[in-house]
């Protein structure tokens, strides 16, 4: 049978739940299709963790009670899948669990995503747990970041990150865009656009997001062409969709660009635009330095790299270039 446990207490008294203990609940008593509840990973039932569970309670060993919150169809549960799966498979008549009683449906899914990882049954991983919980609860619910940053125990600029990156991913492949984006790249152009400029100018969007996808930039390499896609002014005779356009046009006859979209003969990227590459996310790095306003401690090694890599240029200038025959 399963028994009481302290974790399972603390965590439900921390979020201010109230919660009594049944030993008189039955299978009969759960809503129809329980197995599949589970919202705390991407699998709901784990055959392993079950077997597992079953062979222990065989011998003696007294797993911890599920939760289960009351709703119209029955007793729905937050925690615990696999034990009263485990119930199911040994035929258990009744046994013991938590019942959590609450008016708000928010925390009770909450708890359903989140218990799994905070009570360390069988979780998934911290970023799988934070996007579930960022897209149910924030995304499709009610819940501020500040709510769920509290209750997963996460820093606040990491669900606020998250949601970002989710926004935007998702917006982008309801657009058209790829499935699936670094999420760098994402916080980039979070950081240069607002997300409804989707809706303004799709097209040339998308295309400029596919074409970052195509080439498979780096994300220091990413930024300088997201900026200059993305920041303004735009001229005032023009359109915002027709200002995106035109800087879609420019940014494909970039040189660089042609390369990584159309390919060359060679197999490696040619030495030209890997050294334009590697200048533009240097001037990148120290745009963001200057914005953030932040003191460089080890500035005279920059300069004496500076100094060399400008030596480096003039002797590559004078490099004679291979004729090409007739």
């Amino acid at each position: 049978m399963f028994v009481t446990d302290t974790r399972t207490e603390k965590l439900l008294d921390a979020w201010g739940l109230k919660w009594e203990w049944s030993n008189s609940i039955t299978l009969k008593m759960l809503v129809p299709n329980w197995q599949n509840a589970n919202k705390g990973r991407s699998k709901a039932k784990i055959e392993e963790a079950i077997l597992n569970y079953a062979q222990r309670c065989e011998t003696g060993s007294r797993p911890p009670g599920a939760v289960l919150y009351p709703i119209k169809l029955g007793l729905d549960p937050l925690d615990g899948v696999q034990r009263l799966c485990v119930a199911e498979l040994l035929g258990w008549g009744q046994f013991g669990s938590y019942i959590v009683k609450t008016d708000s449906h928010q925390l009770a899914l909450a708890f359903r995503i989140m218990a799994n990882s905070l009570l360390a049954g069988q979780p998934e991983t911290q970023e799988w747990t934070k996007r579930e919980a960022v897209v149910n609860l924030i995304i499709n619910g009610t819940m501020k970041p500040e709510d769920v940053a509290r209750l997963g125990g996460w820093k606040l600029n990491e669900i606020v990150e998250e949601q970002k990156i989710q926004e935007w991913g998702f917006k982008i492949r309801c657009a058209g865009g790829p499935e699936k984006l670094p999420k760098n790249v994402l916080l980039t152009i979070d950081k240069h656009a607002q997300i409804d400029i989707i809706d303004k100018a799709t097209r040339p969007v998308i295309a400029f997001i596919n074409a970052l996808k195509q080439g498979k930039f780096t994300n220091g390499e990413s930024e300088p062409y997201i900026k200059d896609f993305f920041t303004g002014p735009f001229p005032k005779n023009r359109t915002l969709y027709k200002s995106l356009e035109n800087r879609f046009e420019t940014f494909q006859e970039n040189p660089e660009i042609k390369t990584r979209l159309q390919g060359r003969p060679q197999r490696r990227i040619a030495h030209d635009v890997n050294l334009i590459s590697a200048m533009k996310t240097a001037l990148t790095r120290a745009e963001n330095v200057i914005h953030q306003q932040k003191a460089v401690p080890y500035i005279d090694e920059c300069y004496r790299l500076w100094n060399k890599v400008s030596s480096k240029l003039d002797e590559i200038k004078n490099i004679p270039a291979k004729k090409v025959r007739q």
